[in-house]
């Protein structure tokens, strides 16, 4: 029986709730930001702010918004536990479309690049839970690796070649040990890790597991640190 003929399992409810309410709670965190800075902007026309950078914040305060009604949809969906439904997702796709997402996002210093691959790529899976996996990923990276990071999103081929690896790097500092050696149990986060990265990351693999795939952390250290989300191939 192959992979998608075979009948779905059931999914943990509370990680995979837990891991949209975390990245609901880094959208709206966004918002706000955002919102207060067009506000402070519109309250002084002729203050420092150029009407140019205003129409960027307001562009961008647009598409958090469109995310977090993603998220808030998803949720929803959750509570329902949807079955997995495959489709053809191209990779270039769902890669630039969340660069866009998380380009918006981005803080100073920060930036987001793709490097697009054969336009014939393409995974089964579900394209919003992809779209899920990839962001999720990149809004740990950006709340947590700091300023002037590089966050990286490229795809290459599982070691059988019937699976497609969809990767997002940075080159921040790395994830603390115990998270590393535990990168998806929230048991494993120390006192000194912001808050919310645990059932991110948790929710993600449910994610990627529910549309019969895998997340990995394929590498962590001084360099950066890079995430696998991997899919069956599909022609």
């Amino acid at each position: 029986m192959s992979p998608r003929d075979r009948p779905p399992e059931a999914l943990p409810l509370p990680l995979l709730v837990g891991g949209v309410v975390h990245d609901l709670g880094h959208v709206l965190a966004e918002l706000s930001r955002r919102a207060a800075r067009v506000g402070a902007g519109l309250a002084e026309p002729d203050g420092p702010s150029p009407r140019a950078e205003l129409a960027d914040e307001l562009r961008a305060l647009e598409a958090a918004i469109g995310r977090a009604d993603r998220l808030n949809r998803g949720l929803g969906a959750l509570v329902h536990q949807p079955l997995f439904v495959g489709e053809r997702v191209p990779v270039g796709a769902a890669l630039e479309r969340a660069a866009a997402w998380l380009q918006g996002l981005a803080g100073p210093g920060q930036r987001v690049v793709v490097e697009l691959p054969d336009p014939s790529w393409a995974v089964w899976a579900d394209a919003g839970g992809v779209d899920q996996v990839l962001v999720n990923l990149g809004q740990n990276a950006l709340q947590h690796a700091g300023d002037n990071l590089t966050i990286r999103l490229w795809a290459g081929t599982g070691s059988s070649g019937r699976r497609l690896r969809l990767q997002v790097s940075d080159d921040g500092p790395g994830l603390p040990a115990e998270v590393a050696a535990q990168p998806f149990s929230p048991a494993a986060r120390p006192a000194s890790t912001p808050r919310g990265r645990g059932f991110g990351l948790c929710g993600a693999r449910e994610r990627a597991h529910h549309m019969e795939g895998s997340l990995m952390l394929v590498e962590s250290g001084a360099s950066g640190v890079t995430f696998a989300l991997q899919l069956e191939r599909t022609p």
